[in-house]
């Protein structure tokens, strides 16, 4: 709807939308059965690419796994598909990842490998980068990153019931994310790093506007969570 609504609006929009995912098989057997209480961050970041979320996706059917680096203001989303969680596969990602975006001062992941090795820190401490280990056992904890997971999991599933590629699949699902305006922010992921508004399939029926927004509003969405 988000993403409609951005594009274009009519009356009855809400309700052709909800009337066509109702009808959809593939939506319907991706819903979500079981709603978590969402959980609170202990330090919000005050703009974009402060404070980075990494965690793991995997195995695929592939047998690869899928690195997620997620900036928690913007909640932009980057993959990088990787062989193994180890240290030699995951740290040039996400070193590639920081060398084009730039360097977080704040990274969260799990307490396991290889996050907790000699390799990656040594690697925060060469950039000074403040590493946060969240609750053992909990995975909640990432709340970001967890609920991006249950995107991730319908992406498979999509493409295992519409016998396509999950690569492509995967793709087409982070282009329309990324476009899309976040239930937090309000805004899409990608205007909110980039300052601009991205592009999408869906046509532009009025002329755009130049991008604007308030980092104290978005700050307080964070913070209203």
């Amino acid at each position: 709807k988000a993403l409609l609504r951005s594009k274009v609006y009519f009356p009855g929009l809400d309700k052709l939308i909800e009337a066509r995912l109702s009808s959809c098989y593939t939506c319907q057997i991706n819903s979500p059965t079981v709603q978590h209480e969402p959980c609170q961050t202990s330090e919000l970041p005050s703009g974009p690419w402060q404070l980075i979320a990494l965690d793991f996706y995997g195995p695929t059917e592939s047998g690869t796994y899928l690195l997620l680096i997620i900036d928690e203001y913007s909640r932009f989303v980057i993959i990088h598909e990787v062989n193994t969680t180890a240290s030699h596969y995951v740290l040039p990602k996400s070193h590639e990842s920081f060398s084009l975006f730039g360097i977080p001062q704040i990274v969260k992941t799990d307490n396991g490998p290889p996050f907790n090795g000699a390799e990656f820190g040594n690697f925060w401490n060469y950039y000074g980068i403040k590493h946060r280990a969240i609750t053992p056992y909990w995975p909640r904890a990432n709340a970001e990153a967890e609920r991006f997971m249950q995107n991730l999991r319908k992406v498979f599933q999509n493409a295992n019931i519409n016998q396509i590629d999950w690569h492509f699949e995967l793709n087409r699902f982070l282009a329309a994310y990324r476009a899309t305006p976040h239930s937090t922010t309000g805004i899409a992921p990608s205007s909110l790093l980039f300052k601009h508004e991205s592009c999408s399939r869906l046509i532009q029926l009025y002329e755009k506007r130049p991008f604007q927004f308030n980092n104290d509003d978005i700050s307080a969405k964070l913070n209203d969570e």
